[in-house]
Order: structure tokens, then sequence, then C-alpha cells
């Protein structure tokens, strides 16, 4: 019988290699299973099924349903120290008294759903997934319009153009004043200016192109 310390664990570089050898297929045989809860909202691995350790007990029938015929299931949630371990776990045992109490049938579907599966805990969970994988689009999702990494460019880009309005409106201030503006300073405040539209239209383009 299975145990915490007996599970089998996969690195987020071999994960990431099956789910690119897999993402145009029509009927994927590996699945992700995030089990994480107000967390997943964050961002998740692209494709993957989010069942929140809160209503994984009573929704385990309807996963282990949802996985007949994967050959293939990863479960995680933040760190897979605890949540991602416990639900893989639990379903392994659990999708063993399911297939012990069936009755053999012969049926091409009955044959799916008790072929072997390799079960697996995706180690360092979606943390380490998200230190390698950040800004890989092709494994990688955010439920938002903006990841992280956008987030953070926006933020310095809001900040210079702050400045830049800063330098321009004192300058005008200075020329109304009677004071002279020097070429630098008109080449400054504009460059910055420039600068701070063009990166901060930049994620916005690089997400919806």
């Amino acid at each position: 019988m299975a145990t915490i310390g007996t599970l089998q664990r996969i690195t987020a570089d071999k994960l990431s290699t099956m789910l690119l050898a897999e993402q145009a297929a029509a009927n994927p045989s590996v699945a992700v299973v995030d089990v994480r809860d107000d967390d997943y909202i964050g961002g998740h691995i692209k494709g993957c099924i989010n069942m929140p350790s809160r209503s994984l007990e009573a929704m385990m029938p309807t996963l282990i349903r949802r996985l007949e015929g994967k050959k293939t299931v990863i479960f995680h949630c933040a760190l897979s120290q605890q949540r991602g371990p416990s639900a893989a776990l639990r379903y392994l045992r659990e999708r063993d008294q399911v297939l012990a109490s069936k009755q053999p049938s012969g049926s091409s579907e009955e044959q799916a759903s008790t072929q072997p599966q390799d079960v697996y805990v995706l180690d360092r969970g979606f943390v380490g997934w998200q230190e390698v994988y950040v800004m890989a689009r092709t494994s990688w999702a955010w439920n938002t319009p903006f990841n992280i990494a956008s987030i953070v460019v926006c933020s310095i880009v809001g900040i210079a153009f702050i400045v830049g309005l800063i330098i321009n409106a004192s300058a005008r201030i200075g020329v109304l004043l009677g004071q002279n503006r020097t070429r630098r300073q008109h080449v400054s405040g504009a460059s910055i200016l420039l600068v701070g539209y063009l990166v901060l239209i930049g994620p916005i383009l690089a997400y919806y192109v």
C-alpha cells in the first residue's frame, strides 16, 4: 500500500517536457491536478484540473471518473509538501478501491478505466514550477491578463512616467517664471515619457499578440 514516503516525485523540467509533447493531442494521456484552494487564483499550469483540497473528499469519485484513461497523473499544491501529497495518496487508495469493486465486463470502457496509471507529485509544487517557467506561455497560464512580471514592469514604468511628468511640469513652471529650460531638460523629460509609454503598452501588446 502506498504511503506519503513512497509517492513518486516528478521535476518541473520533466513535467514540462511531457506537457509540451502532448499539447497538440486531442486526448492527452497526462493530467495535472492542482489541489490549491484560493491560492489557485494567482496562476496555474496550463490545462490543469483545479480540485481544491477543501472539497477533495466530496469530489474524489468525480475526479476518478474524469481521470479514467489517463496514463500519467500529477498532483501538486503550492509546495507539494502537504495538500499535494495527501491528495495523491487519497486518489491512489480510493481508485484502488473503485477498481477492486468493479466486476470485469471486457468492454473497452472497462479496460480504459482499469489500465495502470503512473501517479506523481510535482516536486516543489507550483512555487518551483513558477520559478522556472514564469514566462513560458506554452506551459503557463494566469487567470488575469497580467502575470507578476508584467505587473512589476508596469510598476517600474509607472514610476518613470510620473517622474517624467514632474520634470516636464517643473520645466513649464520655470518657463512661466521666466527661467530658461535647457535642451537637456527637454530631452530628458521627453525621453522618460516616451520610454514610459512604450514599455507600459508593451506587456499589453505581448499578451494579446
